[in-house]
């Protein structure tokens, strides 16, 4: 299944909460969490574990949980292939074919590996058809993040609620193609009157 429309810009919000902190985080994990929250409440919610971390504690100390979930003797590495192939021939051969997957569609990884999960992310956010990109998002990126969000197994880790959170979007996609066009649709950020408390953006 190719991502709909509206499920674009979610992947790309995920893709900068993935992506190594700044002081910014508090503020994008609102933003998705803004955007999930009418349809999607469940991944809306994991969404405020990371939020309420990065705004009670010093920028410092989310870099160093950063570090430990997904760098230095990583807990659960970032990259699809390793979680679909394990470091095998099969993972080279799953790198090569992203990288002509990526060239045919002029989109640069930004010297990350070709299956580093941000980057598949915002592949997968900007508009690109074709049987192989369908198999990118159905075949890897589903699979792959439900054997990432085994890897947490319940620990108290907001890093790991983001990726139970995309895991929960992705298998609601799944379960239900002819809804997946409706379940992310553009929203108006101006216009939160009927969010929940918990999900409006912040100053």
């Amino acid at each position: 299944m190719t991502p709909p429309e509206g499920l674009r810009s979610a992947l790309e919000q995920f893709a900068a909460l993935l992506e190594y902190p700044t002081l910014n985080l508090p503020l994008q994990t609102d933003q998705c969490a803004h955007n999930l929250g009418r349809h999607c409440p469940e991944a809306a919610a994991k969404l405020c574990a990371l939020r309420d971390f990065a705004r009670r504690e010093p920028l410092t100390t989310v870099e160093e949980l950063y570090t430990r979930t997904f760098e230095l003797h990583a807990k659960c590495y970032p990259y699809l292939g390793f979680h679909l192939f394990g470091d095998s021939y099969q993972r080279a051969v799953f790198l090569s074919r992203l990288n002509g997957l990526y060239r045919q569609q002029s989109f640069s990884s930004g010297g990350e590996l070709a299956d580093h999960l941000p980057v598949i992310l915002r592949f997968l956010s900007e508009p690109a058809d074709g049987e192989e990109t369908a198999a990118l998002f159905d075949e890897g990126l589903a699979p792959a993040v439900e054997k990432m969000t085994a890897t947490f197994n319940g620990d108290d880790n907001p890093y790991g609620e983001v990726i139970a959170a995309l895991h929960v979007v992705l298998t609601r996609l799944g379960q239900d193609e002819a809804r997946a066009s409706a379940l992310f649709p553009p929203t108006d950020s101006s216009d939160q009157s009927d969010l929940p408390e918990s999900y409006r953006l912040r100053a």
